[in-house]
């Protein structure tokens, strides 16, 4: 075979891997387990790019709930799980088998050598302890990362502190990242949002297929509004929002969810309740809702959102909508429920934040409330988004006052002249539609 025959030969050999990654991307994003085992194991026999798709079966495995999988792929003398994607799969294989010390191990020197925030995203899901926030922030520290990647990751070990219970080193971590940013060169200038409908269309039908058998889920906040103002999903929505009055149904949805391919926990666990995510992104936050006199409750350990009870016995606790041709169970009196979550919720308003504006919304833990506040600076910083940037600068004013911190904030984020003269106008917090929650 000619020279110019075997360029041609890898040339096509490489194009056709490359189609069969992204078919296996696009499968596993759509939550097709049986589909993307196949593409993987095809992968996995290919020529060209076999460590690739031995990763993804391996994932997928785990995903499955298979850590023995991956755990017998580590003790092989290959060199999949030597390379950084491998090493974090054995991380998670790790946990999952109970061996914290070792997946800690692991995870530490993913930190410092990484600069991603993945091996961050790893940590959260190991037992929170000051003594682990101490090695990660050290490691954190030591890596690579430059300071602007540092100030925005911190958020990962600001979490960390609050599961540990030391909130206060959490106040420290945003302090410092703080000084990250002072002078540093942003790495992301501007943000935009797409459109992420047919994500989150695909999700919210997905869970309603995970919940049968699991328990009875109702629509609730900005999904609940989207589908009975719009009959659509808001475009611009962050997540997607459902209730439980029951809460044996978490532990239930959270075996359904073990066992779930197209599903995984959330490793974010700031709500009353159980974040799912989708292989897609979306998240779905499931909160139990607490009855409590006349009032109906929910919300996580630093807010809570009140409405009133909607119902006078079990038969009128719920209405139905079909959606996507699916039915779904809505608070039946779901009017009165979004009038008191966003007061004229027939205007459509893009941008709201429900955690700083809804008129329902209280403070269950003040000093949680004000840690998030400051991590909500970085956040809106980060997105170049001043104008949230500046409202939530107001309000976290008006509840806490202009302490050191909202002065160092408004210097580094938005500039010396602002800082001196601050002109921040006051986020309009009057009851009106919370289109974004």
């Amino acid at each position: 075979m000619s020279y110019a025959s075997l360029i041609s030969k890898f040339v096509s050999s490489s194009g056709r891997t490359q189609r069969r990654r992204e078919q296996l991307k696009s499968a596993m994003r759509q939550g097709w387990e049986k589909e993307s085992v196949r593409l993987a194991e095809r992968g996995v026999r290919s020529a060209i790019g076999g460590d690739w798709f031995a990763c993804r079966l391996a994932e997928i495995r785990l995903d499955l709930g298979d850590h023995a999988y991956v755990r017998k792929l580590a003790e092989g003398e290959g060199s999949l799980l030597k390379t950084q994607d491998g090493q974090g799969l054995l991380a998670r294989a790790l946990i999952m088998a109970g061996e914290f010390e070792a997946a800690e191990a692991l995870i530490l020197q993913l930190i410092l050598k990484v600069q991603s925030p993945e091996p961050l995203r790893l940590l959260r899901m190991l037992p929170a302890s000051e003594s682990l926030l101490d090695k990660a922030c050290a490691a954190f520290q030591r890596s690579e990362r430059t300071p602007y990647r540092k100030a925005i990751q911190a958020s990962h070990l600001v979490e960390v502190a609050v599961a540990a219970g030391v909130p206060e080193r959490g106040f420290e971590l945003t302090s410092q990242s703080l000084r990250w940013l002072d002078g540093a060169k942003p790495e992301r200038v501007t943000y935009s949002e797409s459109d992420r409908t047919d994500e989150l269309d695909k999700a919210l039908l997905d869970f309603h297929q995970l919940m049968e058998g699991v328990g009875e889920f109702f629509l609730i906040s900005g999904t609940l509004l989207g589908v009975m103002r719009e009959n659509k999903l808001l475009s611009y929505d962050k997540d997607i929002d459902v209730g439980v009055l029951e809460p044996s149904v978490i532990g239930r949805l959270r075996e359904a969810v073990g066992s779930s391919f197209a599903f995984s926990p959330d490793i974010s666990t700031n709500i009353d309740g159980l974040k799912v995510k989708h292989r897609n992104g979306v998240v779905i936050d499931v909160f139990i809702h607490h009855v409590e006199g006349d009032v109906v409750w929910h919300g996580g350990p630093a807010h809570a959102w009140e409405n009133s009870k909607w119902w006078s016995d079990d038969a009128t606790r719920y209405g139905r909508t079909t959606y996507r041709g699916r039915e779904f169970l809505i608070p039946s009196a779901w009017e009165v429920y979004l009038t008191e979550n966003y007061g004229d919720w027939k205007s459509p308003q893009k941008r709201y934040n429900a955690s700083l504006q809804a008129p329902n919304r209280r403070i269950r833990d003040a000093t949680l409330a004000k840690l998030y506040s400051r991590q909500n600076f970085v956040k809106w910083h980060h997105r170049a988004d001043f104008d949230m940037l500046i409202g939530v600068m107001s309000l976290y004013e008006s509840e806490y006052g202009a302490d050191d911190f909202l002065l160092g904030a408004r210097r580094v984020m938005l500039g010396d002249a602002v800082a001196e003269a601050h002109p921040i106008a006051a986020l309009d917090r009057r009851p009106r539609l919370a289109a974004d929650t």
